[in-house]
């Protein structure tokens, strides 16, 4: 599968081979560096330094102060559903432009007071639940990568993975490839992160396990040892000499180390 496959433009597509996405389905193993839950909670118990989500309108006017050519900073109230909050966002030039209801993620600060953080337009109900954060690379962006994982997934049927063999998978307890990556990147609860993350470990390891033993078979061919040449009349005379008697069970023993170094 290419880019061209995924209906991605082609600067998008510069922009992703020359971050190190060669292809699309090196995103599937650009996993999240941590997740954002979005868990809207009454005013009521909000406490001092807590993660925040309202839906509301902006009371005008959006007043905006710069302070040095990197620093805006913008401030406005905005009204939700329950009270009438102080906003300060900083380096959002075009939170102005929002003339109808969104959302704001941002910290709580006290005295119904906020720090945004990000905002969108889509319904705060639409976004309960945990998203992945992805770390970027030169100019693409969580949108992009977010978009065209959701393409991958729609797109399934066209994706070679090679799956962990069946009876791994039975013995260890294993997810399918398709459901390791749909936990990872669009996880119902935490407990499918840690599911997804225990077999994609193991298929990286395995797949690791497979080359190292490929490169060996390649470097020895089919011989996978050397018999060993020595003379047991000597073995046997050093054990005579040894100050005990060996047991039948050790002379056992000994006698198969001796034939395993003399096999191939």
């Amino acid at each position: 599968m290419e880019y061209k496959d995924l209906k991605c433009s082609p600067a998008l597509t510069k922009r992703l081979t020359e971050a190190g996405w060669e292809h699309p389905i090196d995103l599937l193993y650009h996993y999240p560096t941590r997740y954002e839950e979005v868990t809207p909670l009454p005013f009521s118990s909000w406490k001092l330094g807590d993660r925040v989500f309202i839906e509301g309108e902006i009371i005008p006017p959006v007043k905006t102060v710069r302070i040095k050519s990197s620093l805006q900073i913008s401030k406005f109230l905005f009204q939700t559903s329950e009270n009438i909050f102080q906003v300060t966002f900083f380096n959002r030039q075009w939170i102005s432009n929002m003339k109808s209801t969104f959302t704001i993620f941002g910290k709580y600060d006290g005295d119904l007071k906020i720090t945004g953080l990000n905002y969108n337009a889509s319904p705060l109900s639409d976004q309960v639940g945990i998203h992945p954060v992805y770390a970027l690379r030169k100019d693409v962006t969580q949108r992009d990568i977010n978009t065209l994982i959701e393409k991958l997934f729609a797109h399934w049927e066209k994706i070679d993975i090679i799956e962990i063999p069946s009876s791994l998978r039975q013995t260890y307890r294993l997810l399918t490839m398709r459901q390791s990556f749909t936990m990872i990147h669009r996880p119902r609860s935490m407990e499918d992160v840690f599911m997804a993350a225990r077999t994609l470990k193991y298929e990286e390891f395995l797949r690791f396990m497979i080359k190292l033993e490929s490169i060996r078979k390649q470097r020895i061919g089919h011989d996978f040892g050397r018999s060993k040449v020595f003379d047991r009349r000597k073995i046997a005379s050093w054990i005579h000499e040894l100050p005990f008697e060996l047991t039948l069970s050790q002379h056992e023993v000994v006698n198969e180390i001796l034939d395993d170094l003399q096999s191939s």
